[in-house]
């Protein structure tokens, strides 16, 4: 418990956007990321779906990303894409 309290202690206090989604939906965004996303709480993120606030021209590349996640449960390179923001403004993210 004192392990799990510490890292969710850490991931809050990260200035690097961190999400938790299943590729349908979203279950954790800390602080940063609901900075990022132009949103108060993960309630109103979790009104859409992951592939939602990727920026269009990234969709296929995130859709393809997730799948291979999913499917091989091993974490990928990272790569550089868009987010849109509640605001519809682009984010680019890692």
């Amino acid at each position: 418990r004192h392990a799990e309290q510490r890292y969710r202690s850490m991931l809050e206090r990260m200035p690097v956007g961190v999400f938790v989604h299943d590729g349908q939906r979203f279950y954790y965004a800390n602080p940063a990321a609901l900075r990022i996303m132009g949103v108060p709480t993960l309630e109103e993120l979790s009104r859409c779906s992951p592939l939602d606030v990727v920026a269009p021209e990234y969709r296929g590349l995130a859709r393809d990303r997730i799948a291979a996640l999913l499917k091989s449960g091993e974490a990928l390179p990272t790569v550089q894409a868009a987010v849109v923001r509640s605001d519809g403004t682009k984010v680019n993210v890692e």
